[in-house]
Parts: structure tokens; sequence; C-alpha cells
């Protein structure tokens, strides 16, 4: 079973020292926004540990993260800092405290960040200043506390706190007191939690997480598809810094944006109309999908979900898409009636930029069709269409990888217009390639 635990200036960055003691847990420096939802996807844990998080700071990690994360099945402990207020504020959803830190706060009923909060080093996370959390804890006298208490926790230093107490007519041997009765109840907390869940593990066995859908009105929604870290074994970046370098450098951006925005659009005003898709249409584009990217079995279906960053529910996501795009396309295909595709054909050839290209190719092969329209009429009268099928399908001609008659549907042609297109194709690639059909 995986476990994760996110943790820095609660041991003052020592994480190399500890790691040895516990080989079976993962350490990740202390939580930032977007990165609980990230690890959930990179590293598919079934045990978490916050311990630091960045509250206080641009990357403080949002609640409903945690949220999510809990109604994941995905057991979590919290200690030491702001883990410890997090499983108070979760303790009713399951998130679980450890540690003295955790139990003043459960006992006091008061959470008030700055007391665990403290500025640490950005690359090897040792503190910069001190936690009142540990004054407080450490058996220290109540004036002095009182005068390490107004200090800002951003400017809570030792020297700071001599200052203020020499300020305040306080001498060095009171200093020197509390520096011998301070103990670093956090790096304390913290070596309990790593116990608990290395106990935790041993006993438990967890189920395959299910997935859950993030609903489309969540802020979390904003997370998932802006915010999230994506890593290869190089480093890591976001998938709004991925989109924003696409922008810049694919070579065909424009129609990229376009097609994409076309999907979104598309699928809303299915939604918007409350069109309903079935289990057959979801199947057919599942399997249609898998056939285009040749993916055979289960486990190259899991390999591609990894290597796009996406789970099993996202992909249905997307799966819905476009399965309320086809639809939206039969839909207009029929409002089209006699008129049929040929203009949005036409045009598309024209934006493109190849509509001289097609049209000079199609009036040489119906050049080839006026000089032998009568072997194409007796074939398209006597011949079984699934033979003409199968013959046109040894020359591998079809731009679908769905069977020719969907793809002929979704084209715009009718089952004789279908039947008598093949007909031509086999008398010009029979005379063009000199082929025995």
């Amino acid at each position: 079973m995986k476990a994760i635990v996110f943790v820095g200036p609660s041991i003052n960055g020592n994480i190399d020292e500890i790691k040895n003691d516990y080989p079976e847990i993962i350490f990740y420096p202390p939580l930032k926004h977007a990165e609980l939802l990230s690890i959930i996807e990179m590293e598919k844990p079934e045990v978490i540990g916050i311990i630091d998080d960045y509250t206080g700071f641009t990357e403080s990690p949002w609640h409903s993260e945690i949220l999510y994360t809990l109604k994941r099945g995905i057991k979590i402990f919290g200690a030491a800092s702001q883990g410890a207020i997090r499983a108070l504020e979760f303790n009713n959803m399951g998130m679980i405290g450890v540690g003295k830190i955790y139990q003043y706060y459960k006992d006091k009923s008061i959470i008030s960040d700055d007391e665990v909060l403290c500025v640490f080093d950005n690359k090897n996370f040792k503190k910069l200043t001190v936690p009142y959390i540990n004054f407080l804890l450490s058996s220290i006298n109540k004036d002095i506390l009182k005068i390490i208490q107004k200090i800002h926790w951003k400017e809570r230093t030792f020297k700071k706190i001599y200052e203020e107490l020499r300020e305040n007519g306080f001498s060095d041997e009171d200093f020197k007191e509390i520096k011998e009765r301070y103990i670093d109840f956090q790096k304390l907390d913290t070596i309990l939690l790593l116990k608990k869940i290395k106990e935790f593990k041993s006993k438990s066995k967890y189920k395959k997480i299910k997935l859950k859908r993030i609903k489309e009105d969540n802020p979390l929604k904003i997370m998932y598809e802006r915010d999230r870290i994506i890593k290869n074994n190089k480093g890591r970046t976001t998938l709004n810094d991925l989109a924003n370098f696409t922008i810049f450098h694919h070579p065909n951006s424009s129609e990229l944006l376009f097609n994409s925005l076309n999907r979104e659009i598309v699928a809303f005003f299915a939604k918007y109309l409350n069109i309903q898709l079935s289990k057959d249409e979801i199947n057919n584009e599942i399997e249609r999908f898998k056939r285009e990217r040749n993916i055979k079995n289960e486990q190259q279906y899991q390999r591609w979900l990894e290597e796009n960053d996406i789970n099993e529910s996202i992909f249905m996501e997307l799966i819905e898409r476009l399965a309320y795009c086809r639809k939206m396309h039969k839909w207009f295909r029929i409002r089209r009636k006699y008129r049929r595709l040929t203009w949005p054909i036409i045009e598309e050839l024209i934006l493109k930029g190849e509509y001289e290209k097609f049209k000079n190719a199609t009036i040489d092969f119906e050049n080839f069709i006026q000089d032998n329209r009568e072997e194409i009429v007796k074939i398209y009268k006597f011949e079984n269409i699934n033979k003409l099928l199968k013959q046109i399908g040894t020359l591998k001609l079809f731009p679908w990888n769905i069977h020719p008659f969907i793809g002929a549907e979704e084209s715009g042609f009718s089952l004789t217009q279908f039947k008598m297109f093949l007909a031509k194709l086999k008398v010009y690639y029979k005379k063009l390639l000199c082929h025995k059909m």
C-alpha cells in the first residue's frame, strides 16, 4: 500500500535523516495549491500524511482538495502544523488527527493558523522563524508567552524574541530558560504520525480507489483542468503551462484551438438541450476511440491513460463529449436534408487551401467514370454491397477506422449513394492497378 507524506519545516528540512527509518513512505515537500489533487493522479496513494503546507503564502492549498481526496476513499492523517488544523476541520469526514498539537486544538476548540506557521527556506525547508505552538506547549511563563505571541509569525525568531523580552524588562537568564525549556513538538508529532502510518499500512487492506467525477460547477474542476501538476523523468510542470507552450509552438496551433473549442461548444449545447446519450452510443464511441489508437487490451488502455495524465473518469468525460458531437452531427445531417454535407466540405477545402488540388483530382476521376459508365452501372445492379466492401477493403481505401457503413453514414452518403461510389472505385482501381477484382 502506497503512502505519501508532505513535510518540511516541522522536521527542519531533515527529511534524509528519517527516510531510512520509513522506506515504505514517499516524502514530498510542504503541500502546495493543486499538488494534492495532482499526487492522487500521479502516484495513486492509499494513505496520505499532511504535516506542512504553504498556508500563509500565495501557494496555499484549497480545502476542497482535502475533501475531494477523502471522498475518493484515501485515508488522510494530519499532525504537527497545518496538518493538525486540517485534521480538526475534517475530523467528521474521516481525516485522522495525530499528536499533542492536534489534541491541543481539539481540546481548546481554537483554530488559529498563525500559532503553527513559520517562514522557511524554499530550498532546504529549514525554519527561518519559530512557531508559537512550540512555546505554548513548552511550560513557559504566561507573561513571556504573551510577548512571544504578539510577535508576527513571519518575524518570530529567537533574536526577535530576545529583543522584545529585554524591552519588557526580562533578563538574559529568562531568555536562557526559555531556550532550555523549548521543545520542538512539531518534530515529535511528525515522528508520531510517521509511526502511525507505518502501523496503519501494515494492518490495512484497501480495495482499488473508486474514481469519482468532479462536478462542472465545482471550483476543484478549475484546479484539475488548469493547475494540476504533471511530470516526466526530467521534471514537472502544470497543465496550464503545457497549454500555453502548445499555443505558441504547435505547428497547427490555430486549428488545434478552433477544433477544441468547437468540441466543447457542441457538447455544451447538447447538454443544454437535454440530449441524452444511450449506452450503445457511449460504448460505440469507446470502441471507435480505442480502434483508432490501436488500444487492444486493458494493459494498453491503462498505459494510454498514464501517458496522457488522465484517469478513467476524465476519459469518460472525453468520450461523452465526442459522443455528443457525433449525435449532434447526425441531427445536423438530417436537418440539411438534400443539401447533404457538400458545402461544409467545400468550405473546409477552401479554408485549408486544398480546393484546387481536389477539384482537379475529382475532374480526372469523373472523366474516367464517364468512359466506363456501362461497366459501373452493371456492377451496381448485379453485385452485392458486402462483396464490394470486401473487395475495396483489401486495398485499404476506406478513410475510417470504423465499419464502412457507419463511416459512410457519418460522411453523408445514403446506402444507394455509397454502393454506387463503391462500384466506381472498383472499376477505377481495377484498371488503374490492373488488379483482378
